[in-house]
């Protein structure tokens, strides 16, 4: 009877073993973190990953004594052989509850961060002033008699820019993520996060610092007087610039 009553419902005894086996699989791939970075079963991708990790991954889809397949072109075939059999099953075309075991990954990296919606650094949209007036009330530059001379204090400046930096992106922006030591930035033509280097985040560091340059008196009269002051010191801009992406970096992984 209670047979009947699930094929009247359309999921059979059949469907539901293959529903058990992929939630089986999933589970296991998702308890090793190096399992994540496959993002394709198929043999072209999968050639990219060492043989451990390829046998980590038979190992989780039910293939017997990985260790003892002789090569890891014919390990790679087992693999895609038994992907592509759970995968033309019914219960992965039509099933509400249905798993892909291999799209964990992607799932995890397009996910929106925990503190809000991203936006790209490429928007025309700006942030209001009144946020930035309140970071240098609290983080204001200041200059300093050195050698007979007045000049800006760095220091106050990293502080300053740091702070106001490490705002925009929690609060407006939001557009880096860190995932197993891996950037990407939210792209706002495609709306998907994309893989990118380190170093764009350097990049975003500068274009903040432009906009910020570009509004300074908006913030405070003084303020202009120490971005031209900085633009004039290399060695202190450098400083002032390579602070502020590394503290946004610590604050990019813990927002992941």
């Amino acid at each position: 009877m209670c047979n009947d009553d699930m094929d009247n419902e359309g999921i059979s005894d059949q469907k539901l073993r293959r529903l058990s086996t992929l939630l089986t699989i999933s589970d296991k791939i998702k308890k090793y973190p190096e399992l994540q970075e496959i993002t394709r079963i198929d043999t072209r991708h999968l050639e990219e990953h060492t043989l451990p990790k390829l046998r980590r991954l038979a190992h989780c889809m039910g293939i017997t004594q990985p260790h003892n397949v002789p090569s890891k072109e014919q390990l790679i075939q087992r693999i895609v052989s038994i992907y592509e059999s759970l995968k033309h099953q019914d219960v992965y075309e039509e099933d509400e509850y249905m798993i892909d075991i291999v799209s964990l990954h992607e799932k995890r990296v397009q996910r929106s961060l925990d503190i809000g919606e991203p936006l790209s650094y490429d928007s025309d949209d700006y942030y209001d002033s009144d946020s930035l007036r309140s970071i240098y009330s609290d983080y204001s530059v200041h200059f300093i008699e050195k050698r007979q001379k007045t000049v800006l204090s760095i220091k106050s400046m990293s502080i300053f820019f740091s702070r106001t930096l490490i705002l925009l992106f929690l609060k407006h922006y939001r557009c880096f993520k860190n995932i197993q030591n891996q950037w990407y930035r939210y792209t706002n033509d495609t709306c998907t996060w994309e893989k990118v280097f380190v170093y764009d985040i350097d990049d975003f560091t500068l274009r903040v610092y432009e906009r910020i340059e570009s509004i300074a008196k908006l913030i405070d009269n003084e303020l202009p007087r120490a971005f031209m002051a900085t633009n004039n010191d290399i060695d202190g801009k450098y400083t002032i610039l390579k602070d502020a992406s590394i503290a946004l970096q610590k604050c990019i992984k813990g927002c992941t």
